[in-house]
């Protein structure tokens, strides 16, 4: 008998708490932190795809952990922000630095009730989706919770299986979207959920700025970072 989905999720929440005080902070880390010299191109990146960041009203980001990105979505221009994380620890972070926003923990992957429908004209997660455990399951939430003329961006990465390393390196024959080649995975599940895909694409700057850095072997995110953005709507 496989383990519950619960139950997994809380292991992963005490997993985050303990890398809380760490995490992210080490500049040459491109695997879990954002170096100064690549924001500007992960905007870059983004504003292609989904607009100018000044018009997101209100904004959902799922697995915000301790702000990291966060703070680069108040930068940008986003209003109304709320970050959900299972790390009560990393959220404690995040608050401290971005006090005007709003951080909630949750307990399971998907909540479809934690929101009214219609919530939130923008829904984003970053290095988040490869760690879910029903992709499909989270993805009806998000559907839920999204504003007519919404729109949902996944950043995630093609890992392979040396990228998870320790405890997370049990994970990779559990979690459906852990290490997959290709950013079509993502953009089929969306489509499972009912979702449009109106872009997959890689994340041309960023993926430049990590491969000009480090040698292939070296410890470092993968060179190939993407995003996929859907809507609940067919159309433009």
């Amino acid at each position: 008998m496989t383990e519950s989905s619960d139950s997994q999720v809380k292991k992963d929440a005490k997993h985050f708490d303990e890398r809380a005080a760490s995490y992210g902070r080490d500049p040459n880390d491109l695997l879990n932190a954002i170096p100064n010299e690549v924001e500007q191109s992960y905007r870059d990146d983004l504003r292609e795809v989904l607009g100018e960041f000044t018009e997101y009203k209100s904004v959902l980001e799922v697995g915000a952990g301790t702000g990291l990105f966060t703070r680069l979505l108040d930068v940008w221009g986003c209003k109304g922000i709320v970050g959900i994380d299972i790390s009560g620890r990393m959220l404690d972070v995040a608050r401290a630095k971005l006090p005007h926003c709003s951080f909630r923990q949750v307990t399971k992957e998907a909540e479809p009730h934690l929101f009214p429908p219609a919530t939130f004209d923008l829904i984003i997660s970053r290095q988040l989706v490869c760690h879910l455990i029903d992709p499909i399951a989270v993805f009806e939430c998000w559907k839920t919770w999204l504003k007519p003329g919404g729109r949902i961006a996944v950043i995630d990465g093609l890992w392979t299986r040396k990228d998870w390393r320790g405890r997370s390196g049990a994970l990779v024959d559990e979690r459906p979207l852990s290490c997959t080649q290709t950013k079509a995975t993502v953009s089929y599940l969306l489509e499972r959920s009912d979702l449009v895909v109106k872009h997959r694409g890689y994340l041309e700057r960023v993926n430049r700025f990590a491969k000009e850095r480090f040698d292939i072997g070296q410890p470092r995110e993968p060179i190939y970072r993407y995003v996929v953005v859907a809507s609940a709507e067919i159309g433009p």
